[in-house]
């Protein structure tokens, strides 16, 4: 029951297969059922958290919407300006490690408890094309009906924890804003504060498992963001690699 079946997907771009791991059916209906029945705990958790890209209809167009409302206010005379962070997680959701989704799971569902230490009581067999077997204790499959929302718990922790740091190592920088779609985030902050941000966002990453990768593979893009003239004449110094 614990099982999935891997198989490799042709991308539209590049080489490089996806992979993309099956699961156990009657796990998959018993799990749609739960995930059901917490829908309408999972919208109000989630709106809370600026996540919109997991139980919120049309979220693609609330975070549109929410992105330009910022920037065209910011860009008002007399505004601060504000460095916008866009990035994408790499292969984030098969890559949450379980420790790190159970203890999301009982912080912010703790109803879902139950069933994700059982699905997480022993490493899963992931049964391959060739015919081996891999033992995996991370991540879901591909149509698991809690993929999605476990991606979006353990992001919520990394962000929690990421701002409880920053209060305490850097306190007048440590104030941000954040919002979510899936994996693929957009945080506000001061350019001062860009560093110190993507340093701790990073450590705290690495932890559950995640990256935003490193070197070529890094996709995050950083912008400032305020009245024309104050950002053309900005300090370049916020700049961080």
């Amino acid at each position: 029951l614990l099982d999935s079946r891997l198989v490799f997907l042709k991308k539209k771009a590049g080489p490089a297969p996806r992979p993309v791991r099956i699961g156990e059916c009657w796990r998959r209906v018993i799990g749609k059922k739960l995930a059901h029945e917490t829908r309408g705990d999972a919208q109000s958790l989630f709106l809370g958290l600026r996540q919109y890209g997991i139980a919120i209809p049309g979220g693609t167009d609330v975070l549109v919407h929410f992105s330009s409302v910022l920037e065209r206010l910011r860009q008002r005379p007399g505004e601060q300006v504000l460095a916008v962070l866009d990035f994408d997680l790499q292969d984030a959701s098969p890559s949450f490690e379980w420790d790190s989704i159970r203890e999301a799971v009982k912080k912010y569902m703790p109803k879902l408890l139950g069933w994700t230490s059982w699905v997480h009581k022993e490493a899963a067999h992931v049964h391959l094309p060739g015919g081996g077997k891999l033992a995996s204790d991370r991540g879901a499959e591909q149509g698991d009906p809690f993929g999605s929302l476990y991606c979006g718990l353990v992001l919520a922790l990394v962000m929690d924890r990421t701002r409880v740091r920053l209060a305490a190592e850097c306190p007048e920088l440590a104030k941000f804003g954040d919002a979510w779609y899936m994996d693929d985030g957009q945080i506000v902050c001061v350019p001062e504060a860009v560093d110190d941000v993507l340093r701790v966002l990073d450590e705290e990453l690495a932890k559950v498992g995640a990256t935003r990768g490193h070197g070529e593979g890094v996709k995050s893009v950083a912008r400032l963001v305020g009245p024309s003239d104050k950002v053309r004449d900005y300090s370049s110094e916020w700049i961080t690699q």
